[in-house]
């Protein structure tokens, strides 16, 4: 039995109700049976727009109805469907949590490798800085020393320089003194003694001929001439070899070209070291 029908016997059945107490009533009182049909006829159409009424909301409702039930479907179709989509998006991610798992365990033996080899290697760092400290220190240690047997080697090379600069101009003072001697003996071959005597009194022979010693400073250079604050009123002279020397280094050579009273100047000779302004100067070391 369909749903219409049921609104349809359950609509007549609530006519049929509402009719019985006018049928009671026109059977008890003498009505006016033309008016009683007239009424029983409205009231009859009035039941019958009631049943259509009814029969359509019955219609609507039943409408309503499968389209709920429509919608129920679907949406049972769509939650179904939602549920395998996230039944499977699960699986994906209980499987993808598995395998991180995996993966952190991995990296957990490979953190605890790495750790072991970095207690190592900062082991053996540790020694190697030890070793690099122990042999700074020897090296420094050596260093020193070499510093030392270096300043002790310089010296030793100074007063070989200055002891051979001494010995040069020994045998250049000896040559001299020998040329000297080759001049006077020729004197004395040609003239006689007196200008052997003469000769005794201008210049002593043997050591006692030696000048004294003269000392004075450099007071000017220009390329290779060079001025000193030494002249004639100490007894410099044209042609005599000066040496200029600073602390206990022999620098070079000069020799006298000009003398005034109180400076002369000469030519740079035997040049060691460049000559600065403010070196000292003298006839003998």
């Amino acid at each position: 039995m369909g749903i219409l029908t049921k609104i349809f016997i359950i609509t007549l059945v609530v006519l049929i109700l509402n009719a019985c107490p006018i049928f009671i009533r026109q059977a008890t009182v003498a009505p006016s049976w033309r008016n009683a049909w007239e009424s029983m006829e409205a009231k009859y159409r009035a039941a019958e727009q009631n049943a259509a009424a009814s029969e359509l909301g019955a219609v609507k409702l039943a409408e309503q109805y499968r389209l709920l039930q429509q919608s129920s479907a679907e949406a049972a179709g769509a939650a179904g469907e939602r549920a395998d989509r996230l039944e499977a998006e699960l699986r994906t991610v209980r499987q993808e949590r598995q395998q991180l798992q995996g993966n952190l365990d991995a990296m957990a033996v490979e953190i605890s490798r790495l750790r072991a080899d970095y207690e190592v290697n900062t082991r053996r760092t540790d020694l190697l800085d030890q070793q690099r400290q122990e042999a700074f220190t020897r090296l420094e240690n050596l260093n020193q020393e070499n510093r030392h047997l270096s300043g002790q080697v310089q010296q030793l090379q100074l007063e070989a320089d200055r002891q051979r600069e001494i010995g040069r101009m020994l045998n250049e003072q000896l040559v001299e003194r020998e040329d000297r001697i080759r001049q006077l003996e020729q004197m004395i071959a040609q003239g006689g003694g007196a200008p052997v005597a003469a000769a005794s009194a201008t210049q002593p022979a043997g050591p006692s001929a030696e000048l004294p010693r003269i000392t004075g400073t450099v007071t000017a250079v220009q390329n290779d001439m060079a001025s000193v604050n030494i002249g004639s009123a100490k007894g410099i002279k044209a042609g005599m070899q000066l040496v200029i020397y600073r602390g206990p280094e022999f620098v070079a050579q000069l020799r006298v070209q000009e003398v005034r009273v109180d400076e002369a100047a000469g030519l740079i000779t035997n040049k060691r070291l460049e000559v600065q302004q403010g070196d000292k100067v003298a006839t003998r070391l």
